[in-house]
């Protein structure tokens, strides 16, 4: 790990002005930064958005290598799925406090009315990447929370695949060949893997 001027608490100001000195990017590509909320927690999560910004493949591939190398600087330690929301006044509470946003979210009145969020009801609302970033994770950790273990039964891995992660018996036969290798296969799911078979729910 390589000394580094920002980190995990690092405000979007100070990520784009790191990003200006360390990689040369222009004012635009800055202003773009700080407007969409790029702050050290939501970090790692740019290495999924290269075509959102613009980046030169020369800088991308300078970025990507930067923060494979101090991944672990920001390395989100909010565990999402302990937040509890059970009234509107939570509901401010949770979107000024975890998501940054302090916007109009008059239609939402409960924890289950943010869980349907979509990517486009997020950008209405006026979240901008990062807060969306921010309720995403939440929404996963939510909804997504591995409820089986290694030695759950075939019938009880082929439910939680069905009715909580909603894959179905087609994409579950084009993942793996054999039932067995099933919970091993989703023990080795990452965050971004998940995100990507729900892409077409939620983002």
């Amino acid at each position: 790990m390589e000394d580094c001027e920002i980190s995990l608490k690092s405000t979007c100001e100070e990520v784009a002005n790191f990003f200006v000195k360390k990689f040369k990017i222009d004012t635009k590509l800055k202003d773009c930064l700080i407007k969409e909320g790029i702050s050290g927690d939501v970090l790692l999560d740019l290495v999924k958005y290269k075509n959102y910004f613009g980046f030169k493949p020369a800088t991308w591939n300078q970025i990507k290598k930067f923060l494979e190398r101090n991944k672990d600087l920001f390395k989100s330690k909010i565990v999402y799925e302990n937040i509890s929301i059970k009234d509107e006044k939570e509901i401010k509470i949770f979107f000024e406090n975890y998501i940054g946003f302090k916007g109009n979210i008059n239609d939402i009145n409960n924890e289950k009315s943010i869980l349907e969020l979509k990517e486009e009801d997020m950008k209405n609302l006026g979240l901008n990447l990062g807060q969306r970033i921010r309720l995403l994770k939440f929404i996963i950790d939510k909804t997504f929370k591995i409820t089986i273990t290694k030695n759950s039964s075939t019938d009880e891995t082929l439910n939680y695949v069905k009715n909580v992660l909603k894959i179905s018996q087609e994409s579950i036969d084009n993942m793996v060949n054999d039932i067995n290798v099933l919970v091993d296969y989703l023990f080795e799911l990452t965050l971004e893997d998940v995100e990507d078979l729900l892409k077409d729910k939620y983002i």
